[in-house]
């Protein structure tokens, strides 16, 4: 949703792109942030799909 109008076609470049989000919004740690990360996957074999990273209590202990 950030890059409006561009698609993704691998599945790599959108791991790829999810990592780049991660790290410009909670830093190279993996820091905790209020902002969500967004992402619409769409497919005319499947039905369409909206995920939704949202901030929250992580389980997993990082540092800062």
């Amino acid at each position: 949703m950030h890059k409006k109008g561009e698609k993704f076609y691998d599945f790599d470049d959108v791991r790829n792109e999810i990592n780049a989000q991660t790290n410009k919004l909670a830093g190279l740690n993996k820091n905790v942030c209020s902002d969500p990360i967004s992402l619409t996957i769409y497919s005319n074999k499947l039905v369409d799909l909206t995920l939704v990273d949202l901030p929250g209590m992580t389980k997993v202990p990082v540092k800062g």
